[in-house]
């Protein structure tokens, strides 16, 4: 079932460790998120009509090359912010049409306009349904009946890959996870609903520690239309520097590891004139963009001296696609070590298309001490083997 070893890449017993998270209002995240929640809602509205996931793939979205201006107490905008919907949906069964368009739609605009409260849906957004049919396999995305979705009765891996995870997080990785979570709340739907309107939420944290000593950098817009000067933007961004200080040292209190958060160092290089200031929250509203597979990985962070792949799970179907599949059990499978075990470790798993997804073709568990195989198989054969993964994941929120 799978190889147990004793050989954990454990970062914190490295001198040097780089950690980086991007927010929820950053293209690559919005990209990933949108992906996510129009995959879940598809795949709840499927399994509620037709009891089984119908074939689709939206791992391809795209967000940005909006275009607005700015300056203290106002905004023009010029250009509506794409948001592109790329990728292979099944868009019918038993001869009954599913409204895409309209599924898509609401939820793209029922998100963004949660996580960007300074966004217009209506007026601030183009969206672009892009996605289609077209496959060499008859019916694979327009199926006559369940018949012709055969991975509806068992499902084996869509694809060759290879998907890594661990837990726990490191402090540095935890100093990431909660500076940025500390800007928004979730609401009952498990969305982002940020905290604080005169900032926004295209905010990166990037870790870095050299030894013992840990420093942080966080760049963090601020809201144009809420601030009148530069003085009230220096305000702001010091007085979220107090802030973020005391939660970075609350959480290294009772370790050996000393911290500094600085906010848009130096202003962003004030010399040139240059602040981070932006009007609807994303950099996407001027220029930027985002794409799926781009932001953080299914642990919310971006940890440069981890094990990593580049599988990108978002918006692959929750039933068949390897990446998708194990890159949630998998990060359940290692916190559940950790919780009933107490040992820290890291899970290597390798499928090979057409093969088993559960188990996969191959999964190494490494732990940082030595522990009883009969322990370890006990949590695998509760947490991953016997878990009905498809109907966990839709129940899931990941907010990346």
């Amino acid at each position: 079932m799978f190889t147990l070893d004793q050989e954990y890449m454990n970062p914190e017993k490295n001198k040097i460790e780089i950690v980086e998270r991007k927010g929820i209002g950053h293209p690559d995240t919005l990209a990933d998120a949108l992906a996510e929640e129009l995959s879940r809602v598809y795949s709840q509205y499927c399994l509620d009509k037709y009891d089984a996931v119908l074939h689709h793939n939206l791992d391809k979205l795209y967000i940005g090359a909006g275009w607005n201006t700015n300056t203290f107490g106002s905004v023009t905008k010029i250009q509506p912010i794409k948001v592109v919907v790329n990728g292979r949906i099944s868009d019918s069964c038993n001869g009954e049409k599913i409204d895409l368009e309209n599924m898509f739609r609401n939820t793209i605009k029922e998100y963004l306009g949660t996580v960007l409260p300074h966004l217009n849906v209506k007026d601030d957004l183009d969206i672009i349904i892009n996605s289609t049919q077209y496959t060499r396999v008859n019916h694979w995305f327009s199926p006559r009946t369940v018949d012709d979705v055969p991975d509806a009765k068992e499902a084996f891996a869509n694809d060759t890959s290879v998907i890594t995870t661990f837990y726990p997080y490191t402090i540095c990785e935890i100093l990431a996870v909660e500076l940025e979570r500390y800007f928004w709340t979730p609401n009952d739907k498990g969305y982002p609903v940020p905290n604080y309107k005169e900032i926004g939420q295209d905010i990166k944290v990037m870790v870095y520690r050299i030894d013992k000593e840990i420093n942080v950098i966080v760049c963090m817009p601020v809201i144009s239309t809420e601030i009148t000067s530069r003085e009230d933007y220096y305000a702001v961004v010091q007085d979220y520097q107090c802030r973020l200080n005391d939660i970075a040292k609350r959480i290294c209190e009772g370790t050996s590891y000393s911290v500094s958060v600085i906010i848009n160092a130096s202003y962003d290089n004030d010399n040139r004139g240059t602040l981070y200031i932006l009007s609807l929250g994303t950099s996407a509203e001027c220029g930027e963009e985002g794409l799926v597979g781009r932001g953080n990985s299914s642990r919310g962070v971006i940890s440069t001296y981890r094990p990593n792949s580049v599988e990108a799970p978002a918006g692959k179907n929750p039933r068949y696609h390897a990446g998708r599949v194990l890159s949630f059990m998998g990060n359940r499978l290692s916190k559940a070590i950790y919780d009933q075990v107490g040992i820290k470790n890291q899970i290597v798993m390798l499928t090979r298309n057409k093969y088993s997804l559960v188990p996969p073709y191959f999964m190494n568990i490494s732990t940082e001490q030595p522990i009883d195989r009969e322990i370890i198989e006990k949590v695998v054969q509760k947490e991953f083997i016997d878990l009905d993964y498809t109907r966990e994941i839709l129940k899931q929120r990941n907010l990346f």
